[in-house]
């Protein structure tokens, strides 16, 4: 019986790490792509700066 709750638990572990593992790398590529796409805004929005000025 202990051996079955012990075996039960290390595979119950052993899932929450997976899991956890699995969210930590949806979060760092989220990061990721969330810097990516600030850069692309801050670029935008110069580009748009630029086409006011020269519009004025």
């Amino acid at each position: 019986m202990v051996k079955v709750v012990e075996e039960t638990t290390k595979q119950t572990r052993t899932k929450e790490t997976k899991d956890y593992n699995n969210l930590a790398m949806e979060v760092k590529e989220l990061r990721d792509e969330n810097i990516m796409l600030n850069k692309r805004i801050e670029a935008l929005e110069e580009k748009l700066e630029r086409f006011l000025a020269v519009s004025k």
